[in-house]
This record gives C-alpha cells, sequence and structure tokens, in this order.
C-alpha cells in the first residue's frame, strides 16, 4: 500500500490557485469553507492507495469468489434515515465518480460534490492529483476498483444540504441560501474517508469534464445481472478491506446507497451487498444512511430469504448468485411494488 502525507497549508494554495476556474457558485462556497477550515490547526491528511493498482482487475479476482463466506457474527450493522453526521474517527464512504470529486468544480451537488465543500482538503487534493478511483471503463466488467483512503481530514464545516442538494437546487440557490448552508464548527473534528467509485449500469454518460452532467444513452445493463452484482461486491469489498487494513481492524465504517443514483445499482442489491462484504471483512460496525425503518425491516428478511438457499459455509461466488435469485423473485411480487412508493 502506497501512503503519502499532505499538508494543507501547501493544498491550500494550490487549491485557491484553481478556483478560478471554478463555477462562480462554487467560488463562493468554497472560499467560505476554505476559509473556515484554514482558521484551526489542520493536521496533515494521510493518503492511502493501492500498492498494486491491479489487485482487482477481473481476471485476478476469481479467488475472492472462491472463499467461503465468513459472516464473521462480531459485526454490528445500522440503518439510519439521516444522512452523514460525521462522527469523529470513523470512516465516511465517497460516492465516488471514476475520477475522484466528481463535478466538484461546476454545479454539481450531490453525494460526492457535497461533502468536497465540508472537506476541502479532499479538494486541495483532488485538484493537484490525476486521481482515479477505478480504473478502466466505467461499466460492470469492464473496469475495476482502486479505492483511496483519506485518514486525518479535518471536518471544519457544518453543511446544510437542503437548499442545495441536486444540481438544479444548487443552480437556484441564491447567495443568500449559499451562505446559509455552510457554518464552520466552533471545534473542528477528524474524519476519514473511503472514496470508491460503484460500476455505472444506467443508460446515462457523464461529460468527463463535469461528471455531474448527464444524457441518456441507448444501453441499459441488467442491475442484477451477474457481472454487474460481482463488480459491485468487488468494488465494496475493496474498499471495506483497505480500510480495516488502514485501520488494524478498528474501523467502523458508514456507507449508504452508494451507485443507487444516476449510476442505476439496484438499492435493495447495494444494502446486501454491502452487509456481505462487512461480515466478510470482519469490519466492527457497519452504519447504512438513508434507509428507513421499513426499509431496514424488509432488507433484513431478505438478506434471511438468501441463506434459506444458500448455507454461511458457501463461497461468496455462491452467496452472490442466490442474492440475484432471491432479488429477482422479489422483484415479481407486490409487496416490491409497495416497497418503491415509500
Amino acid at each position: 500500500m502506497q501512503q503519502e502525507i499532505w499538508n494543507w497549508k501547501r493544498s491550500e494554495q494550490q487549491l485557491r490557485a484553481r478556483l478560478p476556474g471554478f463555477s462562480p457558485k462554487k467560488q463562493y462556497i468554497f472560499n467560505i469553507a476554505i476559509n473556515n477550515l484554514s482558521r484551526n490547526d489542520v493536521a496533515d491528511m494521510i493518503v492511502f492507495r493501492l500498492g498494486n493498482t491491479k489487485e482487482y482487475e477481473p481476471q485476478s479476482t476469481f479467488p475472492y469468489f472462491k472463499q467461503d463466506y465468513r459472516d464473521y457474527s462480531k459485526v454490528l450493522v445500522y440503518t439510519t434515515p439521516q444522512f452523514y453526521l460525521y462522527e469523529n474517527n470513523h470512516y465516511f464512504v465517497d460516492f465516488a465518480n471514476q475520477r475522484l470529486g466528481g463535478g466538484f468544480r461546476q454545479n454539481g451537488a450531490v453525494q460526492e460534490e457535497l461533502m468536497f465543500i465540508a472537506l476541502p482538503q479532499l479538494a486541495g487534493y483532488a485538484v493537484s492529483r490525476n486521481a482515479l478511483t477505478r480504473m478502466g471503463e466505467s461499466g460492470p466488467g469492464k473496469g475495476y476498483p482502486v479505492p483511496i483512503i483519506f485518514e486525518q481530514v479535518t471536518l471544519a464545516n457544518d453543511l446544510n444540504t437542503k437548499a442545495i442538494y441536486g444540481k438544479e437546487a444548487f443552480n437556484n440557490a441564491s447567495e443568500s441560501q449559499l451562505s446559509n448552508s455552510i457554518k464552520a464548527i466552533q471545534q473542528p473534528r477528524t474524519v476519514n474517508i473511503i472514496a470508491m467509485a460503484a460500476p455505472q449500469i444506467s443508460n446515462h454518460q457523464t461529460d468527463s469534464r463535469d461528471p455531474s452532467s448527464v444524457s441518456r444513452t441507448d444501453n441499459q445493463i441488467n442491475p442484477l445481472s451477474e457481472e454487474t452484482i460481482f463488480d459491485l461486491y468487488m468494488t465494496v469489498y475493496a474498499g471495506f478491506q483497505m480500510a480495516y487494513n488502514v485501520s488494524q481492524g478498528k474501523c467502523s465504517i458508514h456507507s449508504g446507497k452508494i451507485g443507487a443514483g444516476v449510476f442505476g445499482n439496484d438499492p435493495f442489491a447495494v444494502f446486501l451487498i454491502q452487509v456481505i462484504a462487512a461480515k466478510q471483512v470482519g469490519l466492527r460496525c457497519l452504519y447504512l444512511h438513508g434507509y428507513s425503518d421499513q426499509d431496514s425491516t424488509k432488507l433484513q428478511q431478505l438478506y434471511r430469504m438468501i441463506f434459506t438457499e444458500a448455507d454461511l459455509g458457501d463461497t461468496i461466488g455462491k452467496i452472490l448468485i442466490q442474492l440475484i435469485s432471491t432479488l429477482q423473485r422479489f422483484k415479481e411480487t407486490d409487496s416490491y411494488t409497495m416497497f418503491q412508493r415509500n
């Protein structure tokens, strides 16, 4: 694993120098975010990247799917409808674009772009590095994960995303709404970030200059195909395993519906795969955000259904095949339609 120390003062200079190339509204809100952060003593951020970037190439992943499913009982899984509250020293998943940061320079304003405003050290890194979180193509089976871990990231901004979430809302936000959406934290805290990009299966494609912008294409990939599910599992497993290694097994990870927005992945599959990967890695705790109590109850039932026809001693590959079968049957039921409405 490669490790790099990232100094904020150097990064701040580079970020400020690049701000004129940002959209006007991003210039405005990033200036506030940077000023809030720079009032504090900011520790050096530590960046971890894979030493072997080909570790999770498709042709190299067969041994992972032949592993017996471990199902570590010590792993605690929690769900919450709330978004991240950024607890001190926990790990939080960045629902990354293939190119780190996505549309953070322009008017992109979904999970990753807003995270970069709250945590401008990440933006400072992204403007200085051609950082990828996925190699090859974005489609399932055509690329592979190269997650990045950021440790000791200083959180000095409290971001209220209600008025600015989504590109349209951000574009329409007034200067007053922008300034009211971001406040300085009186006692900054330190968090850790896992940047990983889910495979993109939707019939949309992004503009490389602004990955938050999308246009329709004629290609649609089945979100429950083996290729998609296996790729999604490797993406999650790679990020969770890397965080586990960096933290020496002491990490609690926060995530959510990664890749289930414009990327088109199935939110049920995303939930179940993250639980399976967390248990396989042996995490301390997994917090899945954006799921209601009703969501959680149904998803726990689906998890149990997977193992009515699969044994805990089966291989990961067999477990994932059973996951596909279970979700395909569930989608044919009336309860799935009701679930979607809620």
